[in-house]
């Protein structure tokens, strides 16, 4: 058993999910955790400071990061493609379900895109201020468009 694995082990509302979740689904969920808390470890960096309300802190599940998932059209998505761009990422390992981002300040992006109908389910996962900063702004767009 890993330190991860320890670690989730030891986590009671990873606990609550384990009793909850189908065990299949469950053992998917805890390979996704892993890989985000050893991509992302806690311990031995400074908390992140991220203020952007429409993500959520991991940190309680040991993740230094925050995530973002929402749906996106293609134009949505070329926009995100430049913002990592524009922050320096570039694709640094891939899976059939996840694309890691790597910048030269050290941060990282871990992307996973699902079809669904004319959109695109994106799920991000980073510990860029500057990423969550975009995303909030598109939001506001959005949000004043309507």
């Amino acid at each position: 058993m890993t330190a991860q694995t320890s670690l989730f082990h030891g986590n009671g509302q990873l606990q609550q999910l384990r009793r909850l979740i189908p065990r299949k689904h469950f053992e998917c969920l805890e390979r996704h955790l892993e890989l985000l808390s050893s991509e992302f470890p806690l311990f031995d960096h400074p908390p992140l400071m991220i203020d952007c309300p429409i993500a959520e802190t991991l940190e309680n599940l040991g993740i230094r990061a925050f995530q973002w998932q929402g749906s996106c059209d293609l134009p949505q998505r070329m926009a995100l493609g430049s913002a990592l761009m524009g922050e320096g990422f570039m694709a640094q390992s891939s899976t059939p379900e996840y694309t890691l981002y790597l910048n030269a300040r050290g941060e990282k992006v871990l992307l996973r895109q699902e079809p669904a109908a004319s959109q695109t389910l994106v799920s991000l996962v980073s510990d860029c201020p500057p990423l969550f900063a975009y995303l909030t702004a598109k939001h506001r767009e959005l949000l004043s468009v309507d």
